[in-house]
This record gives C-alpha cells, sequence and structure tokens, in this order.
C-alpha cells in the first residue's frame, strides 16, 4: 500500500495531497490539545512556477479550509473535510478537520514574493484524536422478527467501537401492517465468555404464578421455545398484585446465565380483556434479596397486545469485577393494579433491548408493501436525523431517531431490534435493518 498525507471531503470529490502536489511538507509536529483534538503543524515548501504555486495555496486556502469552516459553521452543509494518513504497512485512515489555518512564511534564501520559484508556508490543521477507516462496513438481517430479532455483529477490525454513520431500517411483506416504533441496540460479545446462550425473549408462561394467575393459549403470542400454553392470565383487583416472577434460570434452564451480563431497557409484552387503565410496573433484583423498583408506571388501557417500556435494568446490578454465575437467580417481577372496573390481564413475555448501544424510532410510517425505509442518521459532529421514505417516495417528517451511544462495540456483540405498529403488536412481524458504521482507531499507524 501506498503512503497516504492529505486533505479530502468526505466522499473524496475534493481533495490535496502532500506527498505529489506543488506544497509540499518539510517538516511535521502533531500535539494534543488535551480536548479530544490534535494540533497538526506543517512547514510547507512551494516548488515550480509561479502560477502552480499560487494555484496550491489558493486551492488549499480558499477550497479545503472553506470548505471546512461552513461544515462547522452551517448545518446544512455535508460535506466534511478530513486528514488522512497512512504508511506502506497498513490501510489508510482519517481524522475529522475542524479547522485549517495555511500563512505565507519567509524562510531561508527563499522568499514569499514567489519571484525565485519558491515559498514557504506555515499550515495548521485542528482535527480528532480519533481516526477512522475510510471504507464503509456494514451488517444487517434481512427477515428480522420484531419481537426481540437478533443478528450477530462481527468486531470491526479498529480499536475503538465503530462509528455509526446510519441505521437503515426497510419494512417487510410478512409485517401484517405498517410499523411505527422501533427499538434497536447491540450487546457487546464478553471478553470472558462467549455469548451464544444469550435470548432476549423471557417467556412469562415459565414465570412462577401467584394465586389466581393461570397459564391460557393465545392465538397471538411469544413462542421462540415452541410451548403450546403460552401466556398468563388474571383478573385485575385494585390491589398492586404481584403477578408472576421469573428468574433467568426459570426461563432458560441449563445454560450459561453469564451471559446476560450488561444493560438493557426492558419491554412488556401484554393486553387487557376491557379497555379500562391498569397500572403496570417490574421490580428486578436478585432471587430471595432486596428488589429494587424500575421506577417505571406503566398505564395500559389497550385490548390488543403492544411493547411498553418498563425501564432500564443492569444484570448484575453492580460490578461484577471477575466474578461469575451471577445471572442465574436474577430475578423480575411483574406487578399490576387496576385503576377502573375489573379486566383480565394477558401476560406474554419480556424483551430485553441492549442499552449501552441503543436507539429508538417513533411515530415512523415504515410499509409492509413495496420500498419503505426509516433511516436515523449520525453525523460525524453527532448530528442527528430521521429520513422516513415510503413507496411512493413521500417523506414523513414526524418521524424522530433517538439514538444512545448507538455505536458497533470492538468486540462486535448480538443486535437486538424490537418493533410495533402504531396501536397493536404482531409477533410475525417482520423488518430489514442494515447498519452502516467505521472502524475507528486511537492512532493512524494502527
Amino acid at each position: 500500500m501506498a503512503q497516504v498525507l492529505r486533505l479530502a471531503t468526505k466522499t473524496q470529490e475534493d481533495s490535496f495531497d502532500f506527498l505529489t502536489g506543488t506544497l509540499r511538507p518539510q517538516n511535521m509536529t502533531r500535539m494534543p490539545n488535551g480536548d479530544g483534538w490534535y494540533t497538526t503543524s506543517m512547514m510547507l515548501v512551494g516548488r515550480g512556477s509561479d502560477s502552480d504555486i499560487l494555484y496550491a495555496a489558493d486551492y488549499l486556502d480558499n477550497n479545503m479550509a472553506n470548505t471546512c469552516d461552513l461544515f462547522w459553521s452551517d448545518t446544512h452543509q455535508t460535506k466534511s473535510v478530513w486528514l488522512e494518513e497512512s504508511a506502506t504497512s497498513e490501510t489508510t485512515k482519517r481524522s475529522l478537520v475542524k479547522s485549517i489555518e495555511l500563512q505565507p512564511v519567509q524562510d531561508g534564501w527563499f522568499s514569499p514574493l514567489l519571484n525565485k520559484k519558491g515559498a514557504f508556508y506555515q499550515l495548521t490543521i485542528i482535527h480528532s484524536a480519533v481516526w477512522e477507516g475510510v471504507a464503509e462496513k456494514n451488517f444487517s438481517g434481512e427477515n428480522t422478527n420484531c419481537l426481540g430479532g437478533t443478528i450477530l455483529v462481527a468486531a470491526p477490525n479498529g480499536s475503538m467501537s465503530g462509528r455509526v454513520e446510519y441505521a437503515a431500517i426497510f419494512g417487510d411483506a410478512n409485517s401484517t401492517t405498517d410499523i411505527s416504533t422501533l427499538w434497536g441496540g447491540i450487546r457487546p460479545h464478553d471478553t470472558t465468555a462467549s455469548d451464544t446462550d444469550f435470548n432476549p425473549v423471557l417467556e412469562l408462561e415459565n414465570a412462577n404464578r401467584n394465586t389466581g394467575v393461570t397459564v391460557a393459549s393465545d392465538s397471538d403470542y411469544a413462542s421462540p421455545n415452541g410451548t403450546t400454553d403460552n401466556v398468563l392470565s388474571y383478573v385485575s383487583t385494585s390491589d398492586d398484585y404481584k403477578m408472576c416472577w421469573i428468574t433467568l434460570d426459570d426461563a432458560f434452564a441449563s445454560v450459561n446465565y453469564d451471559h446476560w451480563y450488561g444493560d438493557y431497557q426492558v419491554l412488556l409484552r401484554c393486553k387487557l380483556s376491557a379497555a379500562n387503565s391498569t397500572r403496570f410496573h417490574v421490580d428486578w433484583g436478585y432471587k430471595y434479596g432486596t428488589y429494587f423498583n424500575s421506577g417505571q408506571l406503566v398505564y395500559v388501557s389497550s385490548t390488543d397486545y403492544q411493547l411498553y417500556e418498563m425501564g432500564n435494568v443492569s444484570i448484575p446490578p453492580f460490578p461484577r469485577t471477575y466474578s461469575t454465575g451471577l445471572g442465574k437467580y436474577f430475578e423480575f417481577q411483574v406487578y399490576a393494579l387496576s385503576m377502573g372496573s375489573a379486566a383480565t390481564i394477558t401476560l406474554d413475555c419480556l424483551i430485553l433491548i441492549p442499552s449501552k448501544h441503543y436507539f429508538k424510532i417513533t411515530n415512523a410510517i415504515l410499509e409492509n408493501s413495496g420500498f419503505s425505509s426509516v433511516t436515523g442518521y449520525i453525523s460525524e459532529d453527532n448530528l442527528t436525523r430521521c429520513e422516513n421514505v415510503n413507496s411512493s417516495s413521500l417523506v414523513n417528517m414526524a418521524a424522530q431517531f433517538a439514538p444512545n451511544n448507538f455505536s458497533v462495540p470492538v468486540a462486535g456483540g448480538i443486535f437486538v431490534i424490537a418493533a410495533q405498529a402504531p396501536a397493536i403488536h404482531y409477533v410475525t412481524d417482520e423488518v430489514y435493518p442494515m447498519i452502516y458504521y467505521y472502524e475507528r482507531y486511537r492512532t493512524h499507524a494502527e
């Protein structure tokens, strides 16, 4: 691979090469600014005809520098400038440029008057301390189920988490109706154990049941384990009643429970027989131990299955250091309290969406026919936007994309997604996620 030292726009339609151009570095220094940015300074020697030197200096100052300034001052500009470098032994990497300043100087026998066919310029570039690969990477999964469907994510080649450029979710003909809300997250691979046993869906028919709670059959249920009686049913009361409690051991017998270590957004799939108001909350902790309320009370009145956010949970709820086996007796408890007349509550499952590398999309219209997509973008300067296009190329401006550190873990991981229609969740719904990212490095020499 050839050596590279140049400035280039993101899509490389504009560039300035320091190794082959008219202005070439005589020396270069690089110092950290201490705020996530570096300052790289070069003494550039311009040699050749006066017109060639002037053209090169003008292009660097009025094209590349102005393009960089426009990107940072106007959020409608998308053309960022990057400093690209590589030695002969690695692929080209780039660092986002914040500012470019070019000044003519007088040095030695040469004069900036140019009539000696030579000139010196001082170039100062402020750029990110993080480097990334130039080539875009991606992972995807066609026909991914909307009830905790998973995609295996390979480890990036970089030494840091990969920067996600955008998450594109496409509609699927297997869905019953349009999708409006999506949750997605990546659980990092454990560095001390594999995570082949990990399953984000806890079927509540496997839970321990309180008095009056029965197992029943339902035509629309979560059944990744192939069970027949697969929901819990209970006639609500005015008491804050503990309907059921389930450990990871109850949900997944004889597995490596360390594979569930991580942070999660907990979703509850449930419905009522009548449109009254019932309050739910999920407590979590350890069997036979102290329980910690999620702090999130959710009011349900729908007679159709929906997914409800019950709060965030950490498994285990403390730093585990080098301990193992702490997941087996980690327990969830589901409570319900009727706020009106009695109604039959049906509980189906809990879904664990990894929240350390997470996003949520709301107000989307993701059609199940034609070419429809919703895309969440994260720009290189961490601005976000959402683009929702239907099969007729009409844009839905109401869609919202909310990422939380949504990046590709350096060790790779498992991507989990859940999604539902505006007022109902179907277990057969599917989507097609495609996540595009760049590998990142601590130095261009890696």
